[in-house]
């Protein structure tokens, strides 16, 4: 990957939270998880019990734009999750930013 100074933009995809040496010696993962819009409350409840009786950590509930939370978890938990019927995806929780560059030069 080439620096900003190069003029290639970074990747803005972020790695998941697995992959760092803190990450790794702690063993968990950060991680989005959606449900399916129709999902009924029981069933997200279910997943959050699951997830914690598993040692991991809700650190948000969303349920405005999206059904879901977000979590630090161990893989266990993740692969867990991957198969419930109820969930529409599970993705990294990471920051994102973008590089841009300005391809305008003074109308040349």
């Amino acid at each position: 990957m080439s620096s900003p100074s190069s003029g290639e933009a970074p990747s803005t995809i972020p790695k998941p939270a697995g992959t760092g040496a803190a990450a790794a010696s702690e063993g968990k993962n950060k991680v989005i998880v959606v449900f399916k819009k129709e999902t009924p409350a029981h069933e997200i409840e279910a997943a959050v019990k699951d997830v914690e009786s598993k040692g991991g950590k809700i650190t948000h509930r969303y349920d405005a734009a999206l059904l879901g939370f977000s979590a630090e978890m161990p893989d266990v938990s993740v692969s867990s999750l991957n198969s419930h019927p109820h969930v529409d995806y599970v993705e990294p929780d990471g920051e994102v930013s973008i590089y841009a560059r300005n391809l305008l030069s003074g109308g040349k």
